[in-house]
């Protein structure tokens, strides 16, 4: 790539971590009022030996993702109706438990459609993909929340792949 070219949508020779510590320390020089000095050079590692990592924190969101999530937390999911022949609900939007899977909204909203076994829904985030049935609702409102809530389309056709 020619000089002033992009790679991958960023000018050439990006780098975003030296872009984050010069936007951090533009800032503290702004709030301050004073003209921003740089680190202080490190020093060399010292002959004691390093502690040992703590894998305890590690260990405890590897073996149960929902302890992060408290039990009181909601989030506000948003039914859309896309595609002609879609039924329409009357209420469109509801507090569901962070903590629960997203297979257990997929089953929601089958009863309240009144869906027959057979019958076909499709559900999308981001009206693009459909999340894996054992996501956690927490992780997908966190990642693609509109307006503080979780918007989901749903259709009886498949609409977006």
């Amino acid at each position: 790539a020619a000089l002033g070219e992009t790679v991958h949508g960023r000018p050439r020779g990006w780098n975003s971590a030296l872009c984050e510590r010069q936007i951090q320390i533009s800032s503290a020089a702004m709030e301050s009022g004073e003209p921003a000095k740089p680190d202080p050079p490190k020093e060399p590692a010292s002959e004691k030996p390093a502690s040992p990592p703590k894998e305890a924190p590690a260990e405890a969101e590897t073996k149960d993702p929902f302890q992060r999530i408290s039990d009181s937390k909601k989030v506000t999911v948003h039914f859309r109706a896309v595609g002609g022949n879609t039924p329409i609900m009357k209420r469109k939007k509801f507090k569901v438990k962070a903590k629960n899977k997203f297979s257990s909204i997929v089953a929601f909203l089958r009863r309240s459609l009144k869906c027959k076994p057979g019958d076909s829904l499709f559900l999308y985030c981001s009206q693009s993909f459909s999340p894996s049935p054992d996501e956690i609702i927490d992780d997908l409102f966190n990642c693609f929340q509109d307006h503080n809530e979780l918007v989901l389309n749903y259709c009886t056709t498949n609409c977006w792949g």
